[in-house]
């Protein structure tokens, strides 16, 4: 195991409604609650059927080799920590 460092995670949000999802929105999102990780507004529809998302608030853990190894809707702070770990990254 090894401490997690900002190398080994990378957050993104992928915007799946670009209607919805605007330049605007996004930065009241990060007034509102931060979020200073990077945010996809467009091809999030590619980026969503490379990754096979279909749903909204579904969460995808993609290594460093661009395969998927967690994919989940909703899940708690517990199962990503247990998915991390399984990796070797030590929250």
């Amino acid at each position: 195991m090894h401490q997690l460092n900002p190398n080994d995670v990378q957050l993104i949000t992928v915007s799946l409604d670009p209607n919805t999802d605007t330049k605007e929105s996004l930065a009241k999102f990060k007034q509102d609650y931060g979020g200073d990780w990077p945010h996809v507004l467009k091809n999030g529809k590619e980026i969503a059927d490379t990754y096979g998302v279909k749903q909204l608030e579904e969460i995808v853990l993609v290594n460093s080799e661009n395969e998927v190894f967690y994919r989940s809707v909703r899940p708690s702070f517990d199962d990503l920590k247990e998915a991390l770990t399984q990796i070797g990254v030590e929250l």
